[in-house]
């Protein structure tokens, strides 16, 4: 990235990690309600729910990555690229504008 990017080009990228940010966050306030599942649809919500969660989790690495790059914060991107790659989470690279 070398041109420099517009107030408004900023805010889009932090608004879409934001976002996802938010809703990772509301799985986990989900999730820590059930913690006393004991039936077997409860389980499942619980499983599914959790599930969500950590697709959720990989999104929000893979966005912040993709928009800390976008606006010419190539470091930063490269330091969560390595945190998702500590915990088993490939980041495409085509994603990346590298593919």
């Amino acid at each position: 990235m070398t041109e420099p990017q517009t107030d408004a080009e900023i805010l889009r990228a932090v608004r879409r990690v934001q976002g996802l940010e938010q809703h990772h966050e509301a799985l986990r306030a989900r999730l820590d309600g059930m913690h006393e599942a004991r039936t077997p649809e409860d389980v499942a919500e619980q499983n599914r729910c959790g599930e969500a969660m950590a697709a959720a989790a990989e999104r929000l690495l893979a966005e912040s990555v993709f928009a800390l790059e976008e606006i010419g914060l190539s470091l930063a991107a490269r330091a969560v690229e390595v945190t998702a790659e500590a915990e088993g989470i490939a980041i495409p690279q085509t994603a990346l504008g590298r593919g």
